[in-house]
């Protein structure tokens, strides 16, 4: 069949299963009305209603999801416990299958939240526990054919009510998923009940030679009775502890080994900060819990073994860890959902023990790409001046030799100077520019440094005779005049200016008249890199980090066609 005809039957398929779904309370209604008529029948047709009553409830169950797709194995499974039941149905086999439902039902009805929803479900209990009594359990005891007659007549007239107020449940309560909630330790505490109930009304007509009716009804008070009995001793209320505090011991008493490990995890995490050695020694601490005699681990390529070899081997995965605990017995149900918690809890402790070892790497790259960024702009700025100095040389021949000479003699040892700092800030990277320079003699130098670019440089103020860190400020103006005169490039008639303001605390601008810069990128200055077609796009990254680390702030103070301005202001100036 082509693959286009197989997606059109599919699709028809899907569509018709669609129009015949059916609410499962409808279904469950179907399904005791076929258990009921195999009760009423023999021989071969009992066997095949019993099989279609068994396809309902395969549909109703909610114990498996409705959703979930049996294989091959499944099937055979269902299949054979099909055939079973079938070729081995006779009452024995009716009571413990509706014993089984009974449970079923007093599970779900304990499970509901929804009022009407608890109502359908009990009185479904109800229906199948009469069915029980008058019908299945009658059947496998040696009850009197009156007796037998009267539970007929019971059974004729009462079920049909059943069944009618079930309908009308049904019609009124609304459908949710919730509904298909099972408590299974209730619903096996009634099925025990029941159980008990049967067999008790067959010990009061074998040793008390009481009819059917007095061996139900003595049964019925007898547990009761012991149900009263236990419930008190649960809870005595009078001043004693009960079984629900002794069962509350013994279960603290089962977790206590495992607080005990998740107290020593936490402490050996803030100890080992290698994720490996973590690993290893945080699962040889499990060695020290009950039952656990070794394991070993797998996460990649990596793989260790601890403690010894057993038989009795659980796996546990999460999150691409995978390990493998030998116990020296099987593990119970209970006890491999806490080693489940405990495989989770050390996974998410190692994985971010990885994340912080890979955080300390990148942090170790960041510092020396930081560092190599720092250092070749001063290599950039020093490049420049060498230029500025070359160009003032070859442009002019027939400048005056001594002006030149005097240009030289300023200039080479200032470069030379600069030099030097730059290198030693390559071998000790974290060290800082501890030189001092009066302002006004920085001022003069730079001032000189930048004559043949056609920079304004204004002092606004007497001359200063405080001290700066004369290289961190150098790198922070020649960053910024940097910036403008790639600027003015493509400018030509921008007029750039450097105004000294005030010496104490110090403020120092840079003013240009070009285009403002862009909204977008005017957020990114001075706290991370940003985009560049003439760079790394760190300068001003950098001047901002070098001014922080000197008590200055560089920040832009306008920003607007024909007055961009950079301040670079002490902490004292900021609060003026």
């Amino acid at each position: 069949m082509p693959a286009q005809n197989k997606r059109v039957v599919a699709n028809w398929i899907g569509k018709l299963q669609k129009k015949l779904t059916l609410p499962s309370d409808w279904i469950l209604l179907a399904a005791l009305a076929a258990l009921y008529s195999v009760v009423n029948t023999a021989n071969l047709l009992q066997q095949m209603l019993f099989v279609g009553h068994f396809g309902l409830f395969l549909l109703w169950q909610p114990i498996l999801s409705q959703k979930m797709q049996l294989k091959a194995g499944g099937m055979l499974l269902v299949l054979g416990a099909l055939a079973f039941m079938t070729l081995l149905m006779g009452p024995w086999m009716l009571l413990g299958w509706g014993i089984f439902l009974a449970a079923l039902l007093g599970g779900r009805s304990f499970a509901s939240e929804n009022m009407l929803s608890r109502r359908f479900h009990l009185v479904a209990f109800a229906t199948l526990l009469l069915l029980l009594l008058t019908r299945l359990l009658p059947d496998v005891l040696p009850v009197l054919a009156a007796d037998k007659l009267d539970l007929l007549a019971i059974s004729k007239y009462l079920l049909p009510a059943f069944f009618i107020v079930l309908c009308v449940l049904s019609v009124s309560r609304a459908h949710s998923q919730a509904d298909q909630v099972v408590d299974y330790l209730a619903g096996l505490f009634l099925y025990l009940m029941l159980a008990v109930l049967c067999l008790g009304t067959l010990a009061y007509m074998a040793l008390a030679s009481l009819s059917y009716f007095q061996s139900v009804l003595s049964a019925l008070l007898t547990t009761s009775a012991l149900l009263l009995l236990v419930s008190w001793a649960w809870n005595p209320r009078a001043g004693f502890s009960g079984l629900g505090v002794l069962f509350s011991r013994y279960v603290f008493t089962i977790a206590m080994p495992y607080e005990g490990w998740l107290s020593s995890l936490t402490d050996f995490a803030q100890q080992e900060d290698d994720p490996e050695r973590f690993l290893h020694g945080a699962l040889k601490r499990l060695c020290r819990l009950p039952g656990v005699v070794g394991g070993s681990w797998i996460e990649g390529q990596n793989e260790q073994h601890f403690g010894r070899v057993t038989p009795c081997v659980s796996h546990f995965q999460q999150d691409g860890l995978e390990l493998h605990l030998y116990t020296s017995t099987p593990l119970a149900a209970g006890l491999a959902w806490h080693f489940e918690l405990l495989v989770r809890l050390l996974a998410e402790f190692y994985f971010a023990k990885q994340r912080g070892a890979q955080l300390q790497q990148l942090s170790y790259v960041r510092a020396i790409h930081d560092t190599g960024a720092r250092l070749t702009h001063d290599v950039k700025n020093l490049l420049q001046s060498l230029n500025t100095l070359c160009y003032a040389i070859n442009s002019q021949p027939e400048r005056d030799p001594t002006e030149l000479n005097q240009l030289i003699s300023r200039q080479l040892p200032v470069i030379t100077q600069r030099l030097q700092h730059t290198l030693d800030k390559l071998q000790k990277p974290d060290a800082e520019e501890a030189e001092s320079i009066s302002v006004s003699q920085w001022w003069n130098q730079m001032r000189e440094r930048y004559t043949e670019h056609d920079v304004q440089f204004l002092q606004k103020t007497t001359p200063c005779t405080n001290e700066v860190a004369g290289q961190a400020l150098s790198s922070i103006l020649e960053t910024l005049l940097d910036n403008a005169m790639l600027k003015r490039a493509a400018q030509t008639d921008m007029r750039v200016e450097v105004q000294l303001l005030r010496c104490e605390p110090l403020e120092i601008v840079v003013r240009d008249s070009g285009h403002p810069i862009a909204a977008e990128m005017v957020g990114k200055l001075f706290v991370q890199p940003v985009e560049s077609s003439k760079g790394f796009g760190v300068g001003l990254y950098q001047a901002a980090q070098l001014a922080m680390r000197h008590d200055w702030q560089l920040a832009l103070s306008e920003n607007r066609p024909g007055e961009v301005v950079f301040s670079l202001r002490g902490k004292s100036s900021l609060n003026m």
